[in-house]
């Protein structure tokens, strides 16, 4: 539930507020845009296809080591 949230809310505010910043190269290395390059479909804004799956398997081991690194400081006894 939390990554559709993310996806359709989260990334969504993100790239309008990038886009009022006037930084606009800078969404295309949020995770659903790279994830959406990575498709190979392609499109307007989008990073090329390897560029993104590079970028998405970024994200996949950044936050891969936040959840690992969490889960390691858990009490869980």
């Amino acid at each position: 539930m939390g990554a559709l949230v993310w996806i359709f809310l989260g990334e969504t505010l993100l790239i309008g507020l990038v886009g009022l910043l006037d930084i606009d190269g800078a969404a295309a290395y949020l995770p659903f845009q790279a994830l959406d390059a990575a498709d190979g479909t392609g499109g307007g804004d989008l990073l090329p296809y390897w560029a993104g799956v590079a970028v998405a398997l970024g994200w996949v081991a950044l936050l891969g080591a936040v959840g690992t690194e969490r889960t390691r400081r858990r009490d869980i006894t």
